[in-house]
């Protein structure tokens, strides 16, 4: 049955009911009734959770609920378009005496026209600086505008009312109009989704904007599904025709169509740009004169320092670090990391100013730790903008650094490398490395795998640790297709015949590692597993251990996305989401200390020896790290590791996934495997993103033969 949507107005009379982003409330309608309203207040529109005697406009339905009867359940919430300027004024914090002013110059306006708003701005900027007058009209506009959208919206049902609020806060004021004025304008320059653009426009006028903007939806949709960065012409023609009933390729500049190998693909120009321009920079940072020169026997010379004897690879790897830009891939225990604290060393003697960086915290954490330097993340070193949009230092302002050295590279983005790249001094120096061999980012690209292809590199191969270290012996072989199950000094596989009896050996297996933190602590255990859904997945295993160390005692509960976690004072947990003003990154581990409790200051973590206060908003970007995904563990090590692996996580399952999540293991690592589930594993691998950055150069070069043949006719 087909729920119809209305409109009703009324004033709040007492909030009934409230967990995490849910709201019940009573509600005095415009004639006199009392009704329960409930729904979700998103990003935007929960600051009207607080308002009283205002007058608000509630879209939804009304439905019977089992318990308590008839019901109003609403999807958006606005203040009312029946409201008059001087109305607003509510919104503004100032003394009664400014607002009374501001009050008396707009109650002549019954709406909000352009004399009103010409009243309300010349008003404010009578009564406030510049920037505090700017701040209360927008603040003004905002709501405003809001209330007008909302107005607009006939079937508040089909708005996925979180996208449209986000999307809302995210547009500049000055293009907050093309909200409804021209969506899919807003779909091209990725402000909105294009579900919402098609809800909110649902007779679009210029139909070929909607053409286009389905197109970037598509292929970006498609693409990030796999980390690729382009698809098929055939895919895209396929969705292409089930979403606006047309299969064509719309002309314009904002997609590009290209060939490989004699077959038709297809990006969004902006994906295109991002890729161009890390090859751009990339070549232009290996073809500068560097401030300072060094050779291989400057690297090799710590080696005899330390009496070590350098592999064959290690060999290699001092020699191809000399050039200005070098990658250096290779598995667990082929002596990277001895590669680096040799660059370092021999960068130290050369006085040069240099970094250390990865993507994740706790990367740089370990980084730091094995080198002796300072290591910052991608998004510390380039100065993450509180808002999320950009950075401090980008192309127009770059790092003082004279050489930069970054680890974990098969961790980043396209996105994140791009913003990063264009950031160095094209005097500066860059050594990127990583294991191709683990899994990729989460977004597109396969930053790693492709400059490996383009640019000097070596990948190391050689251990000298395979005789007595079976986890490295293990990743080795699983890398190349194959399973060693057992004879593994410090790794132990036990694989259960069935998903009922992998439930228990998961359970034995979890209190026999979390029995070790009486000994060595929570933060040298780590419990790994490749998704959250499931009796054997990642949301349960938390769940088992918050029990095991806090039994009956009452937890501090906090929703997040249809979820309740459940903390205590000493509770582990892992943050997902970067927060530059508590310099605290997405994939850091802490603990909790202490619950304040407050809106504010809701809970103090201890994370990276620092103390951190999370607002409750804020906190709502943590959540248990018990047990985590192989995804945040990657670029730490654990002393004890316990990785849980379960065919219904099936499609995640792959060579590279495994060998991230066995390497991290640093004494002792378990294995818990469902039956089949490792061979699924082995006969798979990440290494099949497409990507176009190594075709673009490819591209370079035939155009620049092109180019000098030319040039050579013309003489």
């Amino acid at each position: 049955m087909v729920k119809k949507t209305l409109k009703i107005s009324g004033k709040i009379n007492k909030q009934i009911f409230q967990q995490g982003q849910y709201y019940c409330f009573s509600v005095e309608t415009a004639c006199g009734n009392e009704i329960h309203a409930s729904g979700n207040l998103c990003s935007f529109s929960k600051s009207y959770s607080s308002l009283r005697d205002v007058d608000l406009c509630f879209s939804g339905y009304f439905f019977n609920h089992h318990k308590y009867g008839k019901q109003f359940r609403f999807n958006l919430v606005s203040l009312s378009p029946d409201l008059v300027p001087i109305d607003f004024l509510f919104l503004i914090s100032t003394p009664y005496s400014k607002r009374a002013y501001i009050e008396d110059k707009l109650k002549q306006f019954s709406v909000w026209d352009k004399p009103a708003f010409k009243t309300l701005k010349s008003a404010c900027l009578e009564l406030y600086s510049k920037p505090v007058a700017l701040t209360h009209i927008h603040k003004l506009l905002r709501h405003i505008s809001w209330a007008k959208l909302l107005n607009q919206i006939e079937d508040a049902s089909k708005i996925d009312a979180s996208i449209l609020e986000d999307a809302f806060i995210k547009t500049p004021i000055e293009h907050i109009e093309d909200i409804t004025k021209d969506p899919f304008q807003l779909v091209i320059d990725r402000v909105i989704d294009f579900k919402t653009a098609e809800t909110l426009c649902q007779k679009p006028t210029n139909l070929h904007t909607r053409d286009i903007a389905a197109s970037i939806d598509i292929i970006e949709s498609l693409a990030s599904r796999n980390g690729d960065t382009f698809i098929s012409v055939e895919q895209f023609i396929s969705k292409m025709e089930k979403k606006i009933g047309r299969s064509y390729i719309p002309d314009t500049n904002y997609i590009d169509v290209f060939e490989i190998d004699g077959n038709d693909y297809i990006q969004t120009s902006y994906y295109k740009k991002i890729e161009q321009s890390i090859l751009d920079n990339c070549n232009a940072l290996y073809k500068s004169e560097a401030l300072f020169n060094f050779d291989s026997e400057d690297i090799l010379n710590h080696f005899k320092s330390k009496g070590k004897e350098p592999t064959q690879c290690q060999l290699l790897a001092a020699e191809i670090i000399t050039n200005k830009f070098s990658v250096i891939t290779g598995l667990p225990g082929t002596g990277k990391t001895t590669i680096v604290e040799s660059l370092t060393a021999c960068l130290e003697q050369k006085d040069a100013n240099f970094v250390l960086t990865t993507p994740t915290g706790t990367a740089a954490m370990r980084l730091g730790e094995v080198t002796g330097y300072e290591a910052k993340t991608i998004h510390s070193l380039l100065g993450a903008l509180p808002t999320g949009n950009g950075f401090i230092y980008n192309k127009n302002n770059k790092l003082d650094v004279d050489w930069i050295i970054i680890d974990e590279g098969s961790m980043i983005d396209m996105f994140l490398f791009s913003s990063l790249i264009q950031a160095i001094p094209e005097h500066a120096g860059v050594t990127l490395l990583g294991d191709i061999d683990q899994i990729a980012s989460i977004r597109e690209g396969a930053i790693l795998r492709d400059l490996y292809h383009i640019f000097p590199s070596v990948r190391m191969t050689t251990t000298k640790r395979f005789d007595k270290d079976g986890i490295i012996k293990f990743c080795h072989a699983i890398c190349s297709g194959k399973i060693i199950k057992s004879g593994l000094d410090g790794l132990k596989v036990n694989e259960a015949p069935d998903e009922n009896t992998l439930y228990s050996w998961t359970r034995n297996a979890v209190d026999s590692i979390l029995s070790v933190t009486k000994k060595t602590g929570l933060q040298h255990v780590q419990i790994l597993a490749p998704q959250y859904a499931g009796e054997n997945g990642i949301d349960s295993i938390n769940e088992y251990c918050r029990t095991k160390f806090y039994g009956d005692s009452k937890p501090v509960e906090l929703n997040i996305a249809n979820k309740t976690y459940k903390y205590h004072i000493g509770s582990k947990i892992l943050i997902k989401a970067n927060m530059p003003s508590h310099n605290i990154y997405n994939g850091d581990i802490g603990f909790i200390i202490d619950f304040p409790g407050q809106n504010d200051a809701f809970v103090t973590l201890s994370i990276r020896k620092m103390e951190v206060v999370l607002s409750l908003s804020e906190a709502r970007n943590m959540i248990p790290g018990y047990c985590i995904s192989i995804h945040n563990a990657q670029g730490q090590e654990y002393p004890y590791c316990l990785t849980v692996i379960t065919k219904k996580g099936a499609k995640l399952l792959s060579r590279n996934l495994v060998n991230s999540a066995i390497s991290r293991g640093q004494k002792a690592a378990l294995v818990v495997a469902e039956s089949g589930a490792l061979e699924i594993c082995a006969s798979r691998t990440d290494s099949t993103r497409n990507t176009r950055l190594i075709y673009l150069e490819a591209e370079k070069k035939i155009i620049t033969e092109l180019e000098g043949k030319r040039q050579c006719l013309k003489t």
